[in-house]
C-alpha cells in the first residue's frame, strides 16, 4: 500500500502538469505564515493568553481585596505568611504566572513559541515586570498585611518566580492541543 502510494505520488511530481503561479506562492505564502508567524501577532496572542487566565486568578488573592478563598475568616494565602513574604510572593506568582502560561502553552503553537524565544527580553523579562507593576499601582492599601507586598523581598521573589516560570513555559516541548 505504501509503495503504491509513493509510486503515485512520484507519477504526480514527475509529470509535467504543474499548478498556477498564483495557488504556488498563495501556498508558499500560507506555509511561511504557518511556519514564521508575526512577533506581533503572537506577542499579543501570548499577552491576551495570560491576561485572561491572570485575571481569574485574582479571586483568590487578599492583595485586591477580593477573595474565593477565605478560610475562618483569614485568607488561604495568608496561613503561607507564617514562612515569610518571599514564601507568599513565590506562590502568589506560581499561581498568576503559572496559570496564565499554561494557558499560553495551550493556546500558542510550537512556531508561535519559537518566535517568542526569538526576543527574550520582551517575552521573557518584560510581561512580568508590567504585571508586576499594574499590582503595585492596583494593590489595596488597606489590606492585611499590605506593607508586606511592597517590601523588596516580596517584589524581587515575585519577579524571579514570574520569570522563571515564564522560561519554563516558553522552553516547554509541550505541543498546543488547539494546533
Amino acid at each position: 500500500m505504501k509503495r503504491k502510494w509513493f509510486a503515485q505520488f512520484t507519477d504526480f511530481m514527475n509529470s509535467s502538469i504543474r499548478a498556477p503561479l498564483s495557488l504556488t506562492s498563495k501556498v508558499l505564502q500560507q506555509i511561511k505564515k504557518d511556519l514564521e508567524p508575526a512577533f506581533s501577532t503572537t506577542f499579543q496572542k501570548f499577552i491576551l493568553s495570560q491576561l485572561v487566565a491572570g485575571v481569574a486568578t485574582l479571586f483568590v488573592c487578599p492583595q485586591f481585596g477580593v477573595s474565593l478563598t477565605k478560610m475562618s475568616g483569614h485568607h488561604f494565602i495568608h496561613s503561607v505568611m507564617a514562612y515569610g513574604d518571599w514564601a507568599c510572593a513565590a506562590l502568589c506568582a506560581s499561581i498568576f504566572i503559572g496559570a496564565s502560561s499554561l494557558i499560553s502553552v495551550f493556546v500558542l503553537s510550537r512556531a508561535e513559541m519559537r518566535v517568542l524565544r526569538t526576543k527574550p527580553l520582551v517575552s521573557i523579562a518584560l510581561p512580568p515586570l508590567v504585571y508586576l507593576l499594574v499590582f503595585i499601582v492596583m494593590r489595596k492599601p488597606d489590606a492585611a498585611n499590605a506593607e508586606v507586598f511592597m517590601s523588596p523581598s516580596y517584589l524581587a521573589t515575585w519577579y524571579l518566580v514570574a520569570v522563571g516560570i515564564v522560561v519554563i513555559t516558553l522552553f516547554s516541548k509541550k505541543r498546543s492541543l488547539l494546533h
